[in-house]
């Protein structure tokens, strides 16, 4: 079966649907990877929906996709799946990216810098970069003042409440260190 035909329609148990089938058919799983990161709308976003879900479910199945997505992802036109490769990313083994670690953090804060981008974007830049912050402890002070400065540009809700929480986290995680 082709992944196309799970990614006609648009909803939550298709979508669950299909990244459960993708876990487990590799074939079917690659052509979820593959439409995920093109501009074919709206195979492409719904493709990206459901490789989201499906590491959610299972990410280690999906962790051999990480360089890949890295590369592809600043070629992404779309916000909501921007968001959703994001939110991919964020639930895969960062720790084994090493080389294009740099390369992340950087794309991560362009992202919440840009005004262009959606909240939900944004959001999962801020995930990534605390959880890379979890192993690379010298982030924490640029992340925590970053979004400091940023916290007044931002106007959705959810970008501002994610902001405080995740400056909550860093100032909590850094008196632990010093107890």
């Amino acid at each position: 079966m082709n992944i196309k035909d799970y990614l006609k329609i648009s909803s939550k148990a298709v979508i669950t649907s299909a990244a459960n089938e993708a876990l487990s058919d590799k074939n079917l799983l690659d052509q979820l990877f593959e439409i995920s990161i093109t501009n074919e709308q709206p195979f492409a976003w719904r493709g990206a929906w459901t490789l989201a879900t499906a590491a959610k479910i299972e990410k280690v199945k999906l962790q051999c996709y990480l360089r890949k997505i890295l590369k592809s992802i600043t070629s992404i036109e779309q916000n909501t799946q921007l968001a959703q490769l994001l939110k991919t990313l964020s639930f895969l083994d960062l720790k084994q990216e090493f080389e294009n670690l740099g390369e992340l953090i950087n794309l991560c804060f362009n992202l919440i810098e840009d005004p262009t981008i959606k909240a939900a974007a944004r959001v999962y830049a801020m995930e990534i970069l605390f959880q890379i912050s979890k192993f690379e402890p010298e982030l924490k002070g640029e992340l925590g003042s970053f979004l400091e400065n940023m916290y007044p540009l931002f106007e959705e809700p959810s970008t501002k409440a994610k902001t405080r929480n995740t400056i909550k986290k860093l100032n909590s995680r850094k008196l632990r260190k010093s107890d």
